[in-house]
């Protein structure tokens, strides 16, 4: 983006922060965020000061080199003349900045906040817009815990819709012949393994390709499909487990050893009992490992399988 030549700062006098509602009247070339009261926006300003909104796809451009990056949770859609912009600024407890299209559901952008007094901020280039801005008094600001929960729901909504609809999808996870098209932005949220392999000069980062091979597709399908909507539906947590250590997600690591534990039966228990064992020393599994070994210990029939099933070395 070239010959941003129009930028204001807007006054926002609400201790508790601000909305901003930018309408596009004409052209969609309109950046809309927040920025320093002091910062001077001319040319290009907006990557290097304060965080901002493409219009034209919804990408966010700012501090710490930001650049056309996509918002988890927020589709890369064509903001069309006529349509609405929101902008939601809260400096405390924590500075929050978050994106609406309806005005209802909220999803934060995921932003440093290096400075304490930020302010309304528009730049355009051949475009024109509306700006209506609303200060955020104390008694909104007291509130907020409700429009979190809110802004939770419409997120678990978006993530929904992104996992469902996989419009702009940028990378691919392979297994065998199945292939499931994936966001890179997510997959690196999830888990810091995923990220190394897509930002990496290796042949991953470079096809944007990740391949598992060592799993059923309905497995790494559900995996995925955590990784979007923190939503578990497998019928083999086991194998969903050594996933999910592997890749470094831990709060999958817990739902899968709590949902084994959940299902121990005469056929299985060893089974489950080896699984475990293999990754006791994460704390998510040593936090359930006691309860297994009780489960298994009071009940006879358990105990009887699980040992039955125990294999004998010899020297």
């Amino acid at each position: 983006a070239g010959g941003w030549t129009n930028s204001a700062l807007l006054q926002a006098s609400g201790r508790g922060g601000f909305v901003m509602k930018v309408v596009a009247v004409r052209g969609i070339c309109i950046l809309a965020g927040i920025a320093t009261a002091d910062a001077h926006m001319s040319g290009e300003a907006f990557r290097k000061v304060g965080h901002h909104i493409y219009a034209q796809n919804l990408t966010w451009f700012g501090e710490g080199g930001i650049e056309n990056q996509t918002v988890v949770g927020l589709l890369q859609e064509l903001l069309a003349p006529g349509e609405e912009l929101h902008l939601r600024y809260v400096p405390k407890p924590q500075p929050e900045l978050s994106v609406s299209l309806d005005g209802k559901s909220f999803t934060p952008v995921p932003a440093e906040f290096n400075h304490a007094n930020y302010v309304p901020c528009v730049s355009l280039r051949n475009s024109d817009v509306s700006v209506q801005l609303e200060d955020l008094g104390a008694s909104q600001h007291d509130a907020s815990e409700g429009r979190q929960h809110d802004a939770s729901e419409g997120r678990k909504l978006m993530q929904d819709r992104i996992w469902q609809d996989r419009r702009f999808t940028d990378c691919t996870v392979t297994c065998g012949s199945s292939e499931f098209r994936c966001h890179r932005a997510v997959l690196a949220k999830a888990s810091a393994v995923w990220r190394t392999a897509l930002e990496s000069s290796f042949r991953e980062g470079r096809d944007a390709k990740l391949r598992i091979d060592d799993a059923h597709p309905g497995v790494i399908e559900a995996v995925l499909k955590y990784a979007y909507t923190f939503e578990f539906e497998c019928d083999d947590a086991a194998a969903a487990l050594g996933l999910a250590h592997r890749y470094e997600m831990s709060s999958l690591v817990a739902l899968c050893a709590q949902q084994m534990l959940e299902v121990v039966t005469t056929e299985n228990a060893a089974k489950i009992a080896s699984t475990l064992n293999l990754y006791r020393e994460h704390q998510e599994v040593a936090k359930v490992w006691p309860k297994l070994k009780e489960i298994i210990g009071q009940d006879p029939s358990l105990m009887d399988a699980a040992m039955r099933q125990v294999k004998v070395w010899h020297d």
